[in-house]
């Protein structure tokens, strides 16, 4: 067991301690004493709902009421304090940078809260031929002397409120050729509508001398359609190439899996006096006479391929060679070695090392085997958590409905 899986399973046990502390605080809140007491909620948080039930002496059970709680009432002095702030901060904050009373260009920032949301603010101008009602100056209705204005101001503090009034000065903003077209433009289609007796109205060809030319924006929707295309042949290409990555790495183990077997029949075959070639062709058409038990798995696989390959005149050596090539496994490496120094040498300790071999082997799918059965243990851990909290809520639930709040 590697050291990811340790940690991987110590989480998975922590979560479990801290939903189990979970359900038992909310099981000790309900078997606690009935709640009495209710906590307002602090002046500019609006007022609150709670959820109870009421048990009344027979008259009514479990019954489902609201409570409207109010917001705590605020003192003279702090409304006082908070209104204070208020304004201190609207006479800094609601001018853009560089502009001031006496010179306003620029949008004004009417905020709806202020002192950290104690005092709301209603804004009132009296002008509004010149400036909108968000606080937007009407440069084409600006005097180029300036425009004197009003903004009045409503504060609100709880139950609490108090007036005042800001007297400003706009002028109009220099505006760049693009910004000047632009806003020229919303003041001709804006006219332009209004005079229009009809559901349709012109848009403007010239702007102070200047053409314009009107088309409507592409959709792209080629470009959309090609670019989903490409994301979608992305993702198929990284599931096939993701289930490819699976496939082999099932097919690995599957070669593992069968190693231990194949070399335990070498070792019985080698044994009994046959020679390497004929040992590789028992062990093959046994796999093809029992396809359903052997021929189907990928280690007997090959080793029908290498058994053709060698009735179809490749030599031993060049075919047991091919079988490590195609493999591509350190044990079958390890295995095919074996074989050919054996040809080569004619070496009499063949069975032995494959009787060692065979030991490794089985070790090899020892190992393999804690390995699924840790996998399959860490993936039921999911389910199992799903079930509990299943159950956890069967058990609990009709003792939680039962209890008083």
């Amino acid at each position: 067991m590697n050291k990811s899986k340790i940690d991987k399973k110590k989480l998975m046990i922590i979560c479990i301690i801290f939903a189990l502390f979970g359900l038992a605080a909310d099981i000790i809140g309900f078997l606690g004493k009935d709640n009495l007491i209710l906590k307002k909620n602090k002046s500019g948080e609006g007022q609150k709902i709670v959820h109870v039930k009421i048990d009344a002496d027979g008259v009514v059970k479990n019954y489902d009421y609201d409570i409207k709680i109010r917001e705590s009432l605020i003192t003279a002095k702090q409304a006082a304090k908070f209104l204070k702030q208020a304004k201190k901060e609207i006479s800094s904050q609601i001018f853009a940078k560089g502009d001031n009373v006496n010179h306003v260009t620029k949008k004004l920032q009417l905020k709806e809260k202020w002192a950290d949301g104690m005092v709301a603010a209603e804004w009132y101008f009296d002008r509004y031929d010149v400036i909108t009602p968000a606080g937007k100056p009407i440069f084409n209705k600006i005097s180029k002397k300036g425009s004197k204005v009003n903004l009045h101001i409503n504060l609100i503090c709880g139950q609490y409120s108090d007036k005042t009034t800001l007297k400003m000065i706009l002028y109009r903003k220099k505006l760049s050729k693009k910004e000047n077209l632009i806003y020229e433009l919303d003041s001709k289609i804006a006219n332009n509508q209004i005079n229009s007796q009809t559901q349709y109205f012109n848009l403007p060809q010239r702007i102070d001398g200047v053409e314009v030319k009107w088309k409507k924006k592409s959709k792209f929707y080629f470009v959309k359609i090609l670019f989903f295309s490409f994301i979608v042949m992305i993702l198929l290409k990284l599931s096939e190439l993701e289930e490819m990555k699976n496939k082999e790495k099932m097919r690995q183990m599957q070669l593992r899996i069968d190693y231990s077997q194949i070399v335990s029949k070498f070792v019985i075959l080698i044994g009994a006096g046959m020679s390497i070639s004929s040992c590789l062709h028992r062990i093959a058409e046994n796999a093809k006479n029992n396809n359903e038990e052997l021929g189907n798995k990928e280690g007997y696989k090959q080793l029908i391929i290498t058994s053709n390959e060698i009735k179809d005149g490749i030599s031993d050596r060049i075919a047991i060679q091919k079988l490590a090539e195609r493999v591509k496994i350190p044990e079958y490496r390890r295995f095919s070695r074996l074989l050919i120094q054996n040809m080569q040498k004619g070496s009499t300790s063949l069975a032995k090392s494959l009787e060692e071999e065979m030991y490794k082997s089985f070790e090899i799918r020892k190992n393999l085997a804690k390995k699924l059965g840790e996998e399959a243990s860490t993936k039921l851990l999911g389910p199992m958590m799903i079930m509990f909290g299943i159950v956890m809520a069967v058990v609990i639930a009709p003792a939680i409905f039962t209890f008083h709040i």
